[in-house]
């Protein structure tokens, strides 16, 4: 399922965590936020 995907090869990426039945928290939130980062660029924060 993975190969048939139509993203290109290169903005493909498999995470497998050594963990139980659901991913640990704390990696999802780093991977979702590494994504966000990445297509929808940087948070810019605004100044008060």
């Amino acid at each position: 399922m993975f190969r048939l995907l139509g993203t290109p090869a290169k903005d493909k990426r498999r995470v497998v965590f050594d963990s139980g039945h659901s991913v640990p928290r704390t990696d999802l939130i780093k991977e979702v936020l590494a994504w966000l980062g990445r297509y929808l660029g940087p948070v810019k924060l605004k100044e008060p």
